[in-house]
């Protein structure tokens, strides 16, 4: 039973993760329903997500950057998933 909980958590948390991905490729308007979307998993994922970036940070290509970060995260939390 506890092992369930885990599993779903831990499943919620990688779709949190994705979602945040996804909506940062989009432009949000203020009060929308995405910037209250994106601010809840921010709140969710960010206390994981920033100690990553501290050892991984965002690679520089040109004028953008692309953060590893949450594919990192997801990939250690799926290997998890599948040890528990």
């Amino acid at each position: 039973m506890v092992v369930a909980i885990i599993d779903y958590v831990l499943y919620a948390f990688v779709i949190c993760i994705w979602i945040r991905a996804i909506l940062s490729w989009f432009p949000t308007t203020p009060g929308g329903f995405t910037a209250g979307l994106g601010r809840a998993v921010t709140a969710v994922t960010d206390p994981v997500l920033r100690p990553v970036r501290r050892i991984l940070p965002p690679m520089r290509a040109g004028g953008g950057a692309l953060d590893l970060s949450p594919l990192l995260v997801s990939v250690v939390a799926l290997v998890l998933i599948r040890v528990i």
